[in-house]
C-alpha cells in the first residue's frame, strides 16, 4: 500500500511579470518589481499509504507531500529569509462507487509566499482576496503591508461526501487558513463552508 513520487517542475519568468511587464518598465514599482518573483523550479516528494479496507473495514488513504522552490532568493522583503517551502499532510476515510458510499477527507496545508506562484495555488489560499491590479506572488514580494496574494497560508480542510444514488453525489466542505508569515502581507483569516450536489451522466 505503500506509494512515492517524485517530480520536478520549471517554470522559469525572469524579469517577466504576469503581465509580461519588466522590471523598471512600469511606473508602479510593485507590478515593476513583481517579474522578480515569477521563478519555480520547485521539487516535489509525494508519499502516501493506502490501507487494506480489512483493517478498519473501510478504505483508509493516509497521504503527504513536501515541496521547496530551489529558485527562491533571500530578499528584504522575506526578511532576509528564503520562504520557499510548502507541506501538506491528510488521509481520506471511505470511497465513493456506488449509491450510499461516503468519505471523509481532512488535511493541514502550510504553503510559504515564495513556495508556490500565485495563480498555480490549488489548495486552501488565502480566500478571494486579489483584488486590483495586482494579485500574483510579485505583490506579496513588493508591497508587504497590503499584499493580497493567494500564497503564504497555514490551515486545514475538510471534505465529506455521500452517494445518494450510483450517479448523484452530495458534498460539503469546510476550509480555514490564516497567513503563515503575518509580517507578509498582514493579517488575513479564510473560512469558506460550501455544499454542493453533483449527478454524473
Amino acid at each position: 500500500g505503500l506509494y512515492a513520487k517524485y517530480s520536478y517542475i520549471d517554470w522559469d519568468h525572469t524579469g517577466v511579470d504576469r503581465w509580461g511587464n519588466r522590471p523598471g518598465t512600469v511606473s508602479n514599482p510593485a507590478v515593476s518589481s513583481a517579474g522578480r518573483w515569477w521563478q519555480s523550479r520547485n521539487s516535489q516528494v509525494t508519499l502516501g499509504y493506502k490501507l487494506m479496507p480489512e483493517v478498519l473495514n473501510v478504505d483508509v488513504n493516509l497521504y503527504s507531500a513536501y515541496l521547496i522552490n530551489h529558485a527562491a532568493k533571500k530578499l528584504p522583503r522575506t526578511n532576509n529569509k528564503k520562504k520557499n517551502k510548502a507541506w501538506y499532510l491528510g488521509a481520506r476515510f471511505g470511497k465513493i462507487e456506488y449509491a450510499g458510499d461516503w468519505s471523509v477527507d481532512l488535511n493541514w496545508q502550510q504553503v510559504g509566499v515564495q513556495a508556490i506562484l500565485d495563480q498555480d495555488v490549488a489548495g486552501i489560499g488565502r480566500g478571494n482576496v486579489a483584488s486590483g491590479a495586482i494579485a500574483s506572488v510579485g505583490d506579496e514580494a513588493a508591497n508587504a503591508a497590503t499584499s493580497r496574494g493567494n500564497a503564504n497560508f497555514k490551515g486545514y480542510a475538510i471534505e465529506a461526501l455521500y452517494a445518494l444514488t450510483d450517479n448523484w453525489t452530495f458534498q460539503m466542505e469546510y476550509e480555514t487558513s490564516n497567513a503563515a508569515d503575518k509580517k507578509i502581507g498582514g493579517r488575513n483569516s479564510y473560512h469558506k463552508f460550501e455544499m454542493e450536489t453533483i449527478y454524473s451522466f
